[in-house]
């Protein structure tokens, strides 16, 4: 390598550096990527119920004509594979029993069998739950990760989202709060 490609090469590296320090010392939170989705109507979507669901839910299943009732809706992506969806036991049971909303579970790339022993075991809150066996409607939502959790307004447009484990201080800080903004009226 020549010296001035190792001159080059060097003061890019200084200059990456520097830019994560100074994100970093602004306090942002490195983790969290944005989701390009809110504000914005979700594409339309339809997704098989997840088979053999010992809790009855009928209709089950999950389209966007879902999402597009008037009621506010909680979407939670989560997978039997996934040990931070383990956490969201509490929380999610607590959204389960509001009635000014519906939690609506989306199973991502999971087996039926799985997923149903999943439920089996740490309980079942869901009102509703689409099965995205093969990822496609998790991509479409910007999906990179389990458990994700968003918010649906009346009208099918997405409120807000959170990307990890839904327990008390994400609930409290961003799910509670974008359930209030999606039940005012535009």
């Amino acid at each position: 390598m020549s010296r001035m490609a190792a001159l080059t090469l060097l003061a890019a590296l200084a200059l990456l550096i520097g830019f994560f320090a100074i994100q970093l010392r602004q306090g942002g939170d490195p983790s969290a990527v944005p989701s390009p989705l809110i504000g914005k109507a979700l594409e339309p979507f339809a997704l098989p119920a997840l088979a053999n669901r010992v809790k009855a839910a009928s209709p089950d299943g999950l389209a966007l004509t879902d999402l597009q009732d008037g009621k506010v809706h909680v979407v939670n992506f989560f997978a039997s594979w996934c040990v931070t969806c383990r956490q969201e036991t509490d929380a999610l049971t607590a959204l389960s029993a509001r009635s000014d909303i519906e939690l609506v579970g989306v199973d991502y790339k999971d087996r039926a069998e799985a997923g149903n022993a999943f439920l089996a075991e740490l309980g079942d809150p869901y009102d509703r739950i689409g099965f995205d066996h093969a990822g496609r409607t998790a991509i479409d939502w910007g999906v990179y990760g389990v458990p994700e959790t968003f918010v649906i307004d009346g009208e099918g447009r997405v409120v807000a989202r959170y990307a990890g484990a839904l327990t008390a201080e994400p609930l409290e800080k961003v799910i509670l709060p974008a359930i209030t903004a999606a039940q005012r009226p535009r």
